[in-house]
């Protein structure tokens, strides 16, 4: 839709030479005591600071707006609108003819035609303004404090919540107990594995060594026997040559 609008302009431009006034938002809604502006440019951009274009509402003889010779005119601009409209002097230069309302009053609603003389060009912008005391009844009802259902079942929730939690908690702690139950029997299971046992055969490390021990010190009594036999023999071999002599 924008795409054939945009065209159609274009088209427009091509045919006439020059740049017509778009509206790009119909409506307008704003509420009592707030600044609301009318848009309204001109496309493709053309400097307007030269141009003579007006704002006017339907129904009424007066203008809203009207802009000639470079300046705003009062003299043909209803009283109630005198010091309450103006259009951006800066904005002008890019073919900006919005209209900027301030206040707006209930007053103020309509539909607003923007003409450009010189482009021969116009379109419309209708404006809704909603008092002050129907926003804060919308306010009113969309805040609505909570009934007695409602926080009976906010605590049901909470009260949801916290048995969650605490099951949850409980299987963790089970589950923790469980760890440690198994940890304490591995360990004692390995305690006991290393304990030794008499009737476990003689390891490699230790039984070789012990029996070398206990061999060694059987040859060494031999031994000691063998010398003791000995001094024994040469003894009574002494003393049978002394009573020889004698």
């Amino acid at each position: 839709m924008i795409v054939t609008m945009m065209t159609v302009l274009l088209v427009l431009h091509a045919a006439v030479g020059a740049s017509p006034a778009v509206c790009p938002i119909p409506l307008i809604e704003a509420v009592e005591g707030d600044n609301v502006t009318l848009p309204c440019h001109l496309y493709p951009e053309v400097n307007a600071e030269g141009h003579t274009f007006d704002w006017k509402r339907d129904g009424l003889e007066k203008w809203v707006y009207v802009y000639r010779d470079k300046k705003p005119v009062e003299d043909d601009q209803r009283d109630e609108c005198k010091n309450r409209t103006r259009v951006d002097p800066v904005g002008l230069k890019r073919g900006n003819m919005s209209l900027l309302i301030f206040p707006v009053k209930l007053s103020d609603s309509g539909s607003y035609k923007c003409f450009n003389a010189k482009m021969k060009s116009f379109c419309y912008a209708n404006l809704s303004v909603v008092p002050k005391d129907q926003t804060k009844s919308r306010d009113s009802t969309t805040n609505v404090p909570p009934t007695s259902d409602d926080l009976g079942a906010e605590k049901k929730t909470e009260v949801w919540i916290v048995g969650s939690v605490l099951g949850v908690l409980g299987v963790l702690g089970v589950l923790v107990v469980l760890v440690m139950k198994y940890k304490v029997v591995d360990i004692w299971r390995n305690f006991r594995g290393r304990r030794p046992n008499n009737d476990e055969p003689v390891t490699a490390v230790t039984g070789p060594r012990e029996l070398g021990q206990d061999a060694l010190a059987a040859e060494e009594a031999s031994i000691e026997l063998m010398v003791v036999n000995n001094n024994n023999n040469n003894n009574n071999h002494q003393s049978r040559k002394s009573s020889e002599v004698y």
